[in-house]
């Protein structure tokens, strides 16, 4: 049997490479800090959009109510 064959069907017997472990743990840190780096990414554009809503509800409302309020100041004077 060819010698390559056989480490690819019975894998490999020896110990592995340190250098190799070592490259693929660092790409699975890699991995990890993209991975935490878009969901954190995703957090803050979803609670900067809600945010934003909310003030620009509340405004609203203040000015509403603002609104109202010197209407019927201005209805009461001229009652």
């Amino acid at each position: 049997m060819d010698m390559t064959l056989e480490f690819v069907l019975l894998g490999s017997r020896t110990a592995p490479d340190p250098l190799t472990e070592l490259v693929r743990g660092l790409a699975n840190l890699w991995s990890l800090g993209l991975v935490l780096l878009a969901g954190a990414t995703l957090v803050w554009f979803a609670y900067t959009v809600c945010l934003r809503r909310l003030l620009r509800v509340r405004r609203i409302a203040n000015i509403r109510l603002q609104r109202m309020l010197r209407e019927r100041e201005s209805s009461d004077q001229t009652s």
